[in-house]
């Protein structure tokens, strides 16, 4: 067994399967299923729709984890052990040693946020039918939501834009990345090169405008998901514990971000 696969049978398999398929012995009593790596389907990246993640983009989804779901931020692994497990998990889908480098996202600097903005955001979100799915205020439950299933034909969790944190991540750049990106293997498309700068970013200033509600915090802080992880995986509970009463090596996500920008 190598190093990597070690690592990944350890703090991985018990969600996303020894496989790599999503199927492991957790997965059942999650809303979020873990992601199928054998699908090549990556929701979180900065590449463009159609193209695979970057390596840094894997890193950070393993680094940071995803809000409000099972998967904890791995902050007790260290650079190296979360490299390897970039390595290892891109084995499963072989796509990735035949495709060309992807290139991330451009995310513009943002211009000042402006009730003119704010008004033009919302017109965005009418005009570019985002209310057929998330609805008019941005519940989830629009006229289509109901319908809509993803890759596997599994029904979709229509995320409710009106609470924080977010599954994307907190920044307002990251709001921007979706939009251009849209979220592989899901009914939600990319709408590169449909909006202009300008619209893109009235749209981020009008979603951030009604995230206005805060998701229940239980035990350690945790939100949604979080508390399944938790039992799940008690290693990345504990580190992140720690984090939070100051101890851990990374105090907060910032530096988390702020890491792999030095690299």
């Amino acid at each position: 067994m190598t190093y990597a696969e070690r690592i990944y049978r350890r703090d991985c398999a018990a969600c996303h399967g020894e496989q790599g398929d999503g199927q492991g012995p957790e997965a059942y009593r999650l809303q979020t299923k873990p992601l199928a790596f054998t699908s090549g389907h990556f929701k979180f990246k900065s590449t463009t729709s159609g193209q695979l993640p970057l390596d840094d983009d894997i890193f950070r989804s393993i680094a940071e984890g995803v809000p409000t779901t099972s998967m904890l931020p791995q902050a007790h692994l260290s650079d190296g052990e979360i490299r390897a497990l970039v390595d290892y998990v891109k084995r499963f889908y072989p796509e990735f040693d035949s495709v060309s480098r992807a290139r991330a996202v451009a995310v513009p600097t943002s211009p000042p946020r402006t009730d003119e903005l704010l008004q033009l955001g919302k017109e965005m979100y009418e005009r570019a039918g985002c209310v057929k799915c998330h609805g008019s205020d941005g519940h989830g439950d629009g006229p289509a939501a109901d319908s809509l299933r993803d890759y596997s034909g599994r029904p979709v969790d229509i995320p409710d834009l009106t609470y924080q944190p977010r599954k994307i991540g907190t920044d307002l750049e990251d709001l921007y990345r979706i939009i251009q990106t849209g979220m592989s293997g899901t009914p939600m498309p990319s709408y590169q090169g449909v909006f202009t700068e300008k619209q893109a970013w009235a749209l981020v200033y009008y979603l951030d405008s009604i995230a206005v509600n805060k998701w229940p915090r239980g035990m350690m802080g945790l939100v949604e998901e979080e508390v399944i992880g938790m039992r799940i995986d008690m290693r990345a509970a504990h580190a992140l514990m720690m984090r939070r009463r100051g101890m851990g090596r990374m105090m907060d996500r910032g530096m988390v971000r702020e890491r792999r920008k030095e690299r």
